[in-house]
């Protein structure tokens, strides 16, 4: 499945934003963010066609989305 954003809503209550993924040379996509160290994000990835899903790697789940500790 092509992910193709990422978007990310912190714990604190900061908007949600949303980050394109680039592609690269070798076919796959990412995105490079820099986040505050100390907080919880929740995010979720957006693919082609409003399909939302989560990853299954994050440090956590909470039911609607994936959980990212930094």
């Amino acid at each position: 499945m092509d992910r193709s954003a990422w978007s990310a809503t912190s714990t604190t209550g900061s908007p949600a934003s949303k980050h394109p993924f680039e592609k690269r040379a070798d076919g796959t996509r990412a995105v490079t963010l820099i986040l505050p160290a100390g907080q919880r994000f929740r995010f979720r990835y957006l693919a082609h066609g409003d399909y939302w899903f989560d990853e299954d790697c994050a440090d956590g789940q909470d039911g609607h989305n994936s959980l990212l500790n930094t």
